[in-house]
């Protein structure tokens, strides 16, 4: 059935427009991106593309054909790496390529170890001593204290109490219980 549009500047002809029309929301369609070549590493023995490559060794360097270094990397039994696949020719090297990556990673673990021994935590520990603290139990709260320490923690020894002396016994006491290092 045909409705008269009361807005129409002509009213005296019905209008079909809108009257057989649906609306639809309809997803936005994403365009996927065109995958760059990916970085992850240098290329190895025939992922090389280059016809000529600058080859570095322990004798110098001289540029070759891919297919000649190919051929020397294969008689060493050894792998060829781009090295620099910016230059003009890239810059390849003949080496054993896993076995350099795990000494990388081995050393790169050594180092993360190291630097987080060596770094000191920000946080501060306490441990509360009393006069009445008896002699085992100063000898667990210092091997708790030591291994706070090792752990990187800075520890804070508070002593409570009445008495000044008896305070400075009690600490004295840790203290002695705590091997210096330096």
């Amino acid at each position: 059935m045909l409705m008269p549009n009361p807005y129409s500047l002509f009213h005296d002809r019905p209008t079909n427009f809108l009257n057989s029309v649906r609306f639809y929301a309809v997803p936005v369609k994403f365009q996927v991106k065109p995958k760059k070549e990916e970085d992850d590493g240098p290329r190895l023995n025939d992922q090389v593309k280059a016809k000529y490559v600058r080859l570095v060794g322990d004798d110098g360097h001289s540029v070759v054909s891919r297919f000649e270094a190919l051929e020397r990397a294969k008689t060493l039994k050894l792998d060829l790496v781009e090295v620099d696949k910016n230059a003009n020719p890239p810059v390849c090297k003949i080496m054993d390529y896993h076995k350099e990556m795990y000494k990388k990673k081995e050393s790169d673990k050594e180092r993360a170890k190291s630097k987080s021994e060596m770094t000191m935590r920000k946080e501060t520990k306490e441990v509360r001593i009393s006069e009445k603290t008896e002699s085992k139990d100063l000898k667990m709260k210092s091997d708790h204290i030591i291994k706070l320490m090792e752990k990187g923690y800075r520890v804070k020894a508070k002593a409570t109490g009445k008495a000044d002396q008896s305070m400075f016994d009690a600490i004295s006491r840790l203290s002695a219980l705590i091997p210096c290092r330096k």
